[in-house]
């Protein structure tokens, strides 16, 4: 189960990081363009 557990950890955290970079890209072009 443990194993399963950090498998899910990884993926939740690829995930994140993948919205919050995105995030900030929009945020980073929305800023440039004003």
């Amino acid at each position: 189960m443990g194993g399963e557990m950090l498998e899910i950890a990884a993926e939740l955290k690829k995930h994140y990081l993948g919205f919050v970079l995105s995030r900030l890209k929009a945020a980073g072009l929305s800023e440039e363009n004003s």
